[in-house]
């Protein structure tokens, strides 16, 4: 992979990005921009396409409430949006198929989440320390099978909300939710779903 710096501008702004550059695609590192609250990312660059998200690559930016994600994405990296606290809809394409643990830690200000269909596993403490609201809305399409531990841990604060899941999922790891919320499936209960 080649290491570069490259500004993107977009109607009244531009981003700067340390990205890698492949053989056929590009991986964003690390987002150098602190001032935009909406980030549309690029489908391409230099004729190749974005198809990474790096871990951390947006750590720790609270300005951003939107983000507006390529088609040609296929992995978010460990905690990549950590810390993000004013983003409120997170609306991930269907290409996306790999999330890597603790991506969207911290992120308070969630209220609409939408996950893409050709995720299989919502790794360890994807939405850990979100304290998610009662009213937030969550969609998990078919396609997803497997649920980690720790996915909406929140330290003992009880979460309320409900969560629908698809018939697709199939396995639920001990821990996976907090105490409080209200899980929508067929398969059969278990209390260890909301043990630590």
């Amino acid at each position: 992979m080649d290491k570069k710096r490259i500004a993107i501008e977009q109607p009244e702004s531009c981003m700067v990005f340390d990205v890698s550059v492949g053989e056929d695609s590009v991986v964003l590192d690390r987002y150098l921009t602190d001032d935009l609250e909406k980030v549309v990312l690029p489908e391409e660059v230099y004729g190749k396409p974005v198809t990474e998200i790096g871990p951390g690559c947006f750590f720790n930016h609270p300005e951003i409430t939107e983000v507006v994600f390529p088609e040609t994405l296929t992995k978010i990296g460990e905690s990549a949006f950590a810390l993000c606290k004013g983003l409120r809809n997170l609306l991930l394409p269907d290409s996306v198929s790999d999330i890597g643990v603790h991506a969207f830690r911290e992120c308070t200000g969630l209220r609409k989440i939408v996950m893409p269909s050709s995720l299989k596993c919502m790794k360890v403490g994807i939405f850990s320390y979100c304290y998610l609201p009662d009213n937030v809305e969550i969609t998990l399409k078919e396609g997803l099978e497997k649920i980690d531990h720790g996915v909406f841990f929140s330290s003992d604060v009880h979460l309320h909300f409900p969560l629908r899941l698809p018939e697709s999922v199939s396995s639920i790891a001990e821990g996976a939710f907090e105490p409080g919320m209200k899980i929508l499936t067929s398969l059969p209960y278990n209390a260890k779903w909301f043990e630590k």
